[in-house]
């Protein structure tokens, strides 16, 4: 009994924790700087006092490694106020980041001056749409896990770590975007975003302490051991039984929701068509199957289009082609010939590539979010 609650304050922490990376967001990106001071009745039973005292000593302890210690406690009380309940702590705290993140970049005179500086109208574009996605994925997770369980406590982790990772990289990817672009602002978005960045990378380290605790309690599972080594087929075994099928049979086999062909025996020339029909936020997959031929075009299976499967004639018969590059203007992050937001994608005996070159410097074919 002892281990499980010990556990579930673990988990309270990571829970917090997530909630206060949505909470710096809106440090950095809010035009004053400051977080809105939260009231602290005190109405609270003596119970509740108790268990906010232990919150506030929780997250003490957890800021007090941080580079930005004295930030991250300010940052983090707030939040906690007067509730215990952590699990609705943490989805008010997101919606109510959420609209000012929106307010923000409307409003922020920072911004602002950026979206009229031709140089930096792109890099914009970049750190909103990362930004976003980085939001996106905290909600996911906060979603998915409403119904806590204690048994799952590795699987919460490894997404913990899964979307502090990829906020790091959205991150960077923003910083990235407005580098070396001759842009005024270039510098004070690096400022506004460095102690975001601390605080994530300060967030991946106190997951990587959570692990070690669950592992202490024996209830971290060997996930490479147990949860997904490959089957038969060479495929993890949490790839369930009909994309199995789908990954492995003879395209006669198949029977596609689409087709693609240049020849025009398919129902769509072009694979922006085909993925144009795809119903949103799809449950169950999605299979387009596309035709031996090079298609120059670039495709974006965004985050709206869920288990959408790609089958092709084979990598070097059925590609998609592009030569978007840094040299030409566009921003690394936008010159993916490729790129896939949507979850559960999968795609077998396709091509894809950029053919841009060296001479082009940076220049993707392949571009994918980390969830």
């Amino acid at each position: 009994m002892e281990k499980k609650k010990k556990l579930i304050v673990i988990i309270s922490g990571a829970a917090i924790m997530l909630a206060a990376m949505v909470a710096m967001a809106v440090v950095a990106f809010s035009p004053n700087g400051n977080t809105a001071s939260t009231s602290r009745p005190s109405s609270a039973s003596p119970s509740q006092q108790l268990a906010l005292r232990e919150t506030r000593k929780m997250i003490k302890s957890f800021c007090a490694p941080t580079l930005h210690h004295r930030d991250c406690e300010r940052t983090l009380l707030p939040i906690v106020g007067n509730s215990t309940d952590v699990k609705l702590l943490v989805n008010a705290t997101f919606h109510v980041a959420l609209g000012r993140i929106q307010d923000s970049f409307s409003r922020s005179s920072l911004l602002l001056a950026a979206e009229k500086d031709p140089n930096s109208q792109e890099a914009l574009m970049v750190c909103k749409e990362v930004l976003f996605y980085g939001i996106d994925d905290l909600q996911r997770t906060i979603d998915r896990y409403d119904s806590f369980n204690v048994a799952h406590a590795d699987r919460i982790l490894d997404d913990a770590r899964t979307w502090l990772s990829g906020a790091l990289t959205y991150q960077h990817t923003c910083l990235e975007a407005f580098d070396k672009s001759g842009s005024p602002a270039e510098i004070d978005i690096a400022k506004a975003l460095n102690r975001s960045i601390s605080f994530t990378a300060n967030g991946l380290n106190a997951v990587s302490e959570m692990e070690r605790m669950t592992s202490g309690l024996q209830l971290r599972r060997k996930l490479l051991a147990s949860e997904n080594p490959a089957g038969d087929t060479g495929l993890p075994r949490w790839v369930s039984f009909g994309r199995r099928r789908l990954l492995v049979s003879e395209i006669v086999e198949i029977k596609p929701n689409a087709t693609v062909a240049q020849d025009g025996s398919g129902d769509y020339a072009t694979i922006t068509e085909a993925l144009a029909a795809v119903p949103k936020k799809r449950g169950e997959a999605f299979v387009i199957y596309i035709k031996e031929g090079v298609y120059k075009e670039k495709v974006v299976v965004n985050r709206s289009l869920t288990n959408v499967i790609f089958i092709g004639d084979g990598p070097d018969k059925s590609k998609i082609s592009g030569e978007l590059n840094a040299v030409d203007g566009v921003k690394t992050f936008h010159t993916a010939t490729f790129a896939v937001m949507g979850d559960g994608f999968m795609a077998r005996d396709r091509g894809f590539e950029n053919t841009a070159g060296a001479a082009k410097h940076q220049a993707v074919a392949v571009g994918s979010s980390p969830t």
